[in-house]
């Protein structure tokens, strides 16, 4: 290597370590807060954060987050849906959705059926998505009606999603806790949803 060259990519590598360096504290230092409350979830900046969720959760704030979403919610232990409640209402932060019915159970023809058992399946994971609200302050939880039964006509199928949705409403609706359905891709990665798919 000629001393020109050597030269030439010392001082690129050069800019390229305080560029980063400049990035890094910019990043990490506090700014201004998003007006509107985008949501994002645990695990999207644990290479900025780590993985402990009260430091993601410190992070967002810092980045100017007022608001974060947890599909996985429910399936967190309850001393640790407090302690997250706990630092979200210290950082002034909104808990946007979590999965109260559905997460794990795509495959299942479910909110389609009239089938009772699963009906009180249904109504007993809303009753306990209705306590998870409460501990930690959420207003809104997303319900995915799962699969579609390609073997029953589209119309029952529909009543009984409604049907469905009725009684888990009832459980929901003493707390205000609101059921969101979501518009879920079904070409990229949720393929066969009742909800979504092609007639």
């Amino acid at each position: 290597m000629d001393r020109r060259t050597f030269l030439a990519t010392a001082m690129a590598a050069g800019a390229t370590a305080i560029s980063t360096t400049t990035k890094g504290r910019a990043a990490s230092s506090p700014g201004k807060k998003f007006k509107m409350k985008y949501a994002p979830h645990f695990g999207m900046f644990k290479h900025h954060a780590g993985k402990d969720l009260i430091d993601q959760l410190k992070f967002m704030a810092d980045a100017g987050f007022t608001a974060m979403e947890d599909n996985s919610m429910m399936r967190r232990p309850k001393e640790l849906q407090e302690k997250i409640a706990r630092q979200m209402s210290r950082l002034d932060m909104t808990m946007g959705v979590f999965v109260g019915f559905g997460m794990g159970r795509f495959g299942e023809k479910n909110f389609v059926t009239n089938d009772k058992e699963m009906r009180r399946q249904m109504v007993g994971e809303m009753k306990k998505a209705v306590e998870v609200a409460k501990r930690v302050n959420a207003k809104w939880c997303t319900v995915v009606p799962c699969a579609y039964d390609p073997g029953l006509e589209w119309d029952y199928q529909t009543t009984n999603a409604i049907e469905n949705l009725k009684y888990c409403a009832e459980v929901c609706e003493p707390s205000g806790l609101v059921m969101v359905l979501e518009p879920l891709n079904p070409y990229r990665d949720h393929p066969g949803l009742f909800r979504y798919a092609r007639r």
